[in-house]
C-alpha cells in the first residue's frame, strides 16, 4: 500500500467523503505497515530516559514525498 497525498484544503463547505475517508484509512495502514517491519533499535523506556536522541519537529509549508517514521511537522501555511 502506497502513501497519498491526503487533502490540506479543507474548508467549512468541504463534505468528508468516502474517497477522502480510504485515503485516511489507507494512510493509516501505511504507517502502520511501515511501523511492523521497520527495525526499532531502543524500547520506549530507553528513549524516555535517553538525553542524547534529539526530537525534531519541523515548521513546513508543504507534506514530505515520502515521511519517516519518528518524523513530525506543523503545516504553517494552512
Amino acid at each position: 500500500m502506497a502513501w497519498t497525498t491526503p487533502k490540506t484544503d479543507w474548508t467549512g463547505n468541504d463534505a468528508l467523503t468516502a474517497d477522502a475517508l480510504n485515503k485516511m484509512g489507507n494512510n493509516d495502514q501505511f504507517l502502520k505497515d511501515h511501523a511492523d517491519t521497520t527495525t526499532i533499535h531502543k524500547t520506549a523506556a530507553e528513549i524516555r530516559g535517553d538525553d542524547d536522541t534529539e526530537f525534531v519537529l519541523e515548521a513546513r509549508t508543504d507534506d514530505p514525498t515520502t515521511p519517516a517514521i519518528g518524523r513530525m511537522w506543523i503545516r504553517t501555511d494552512l
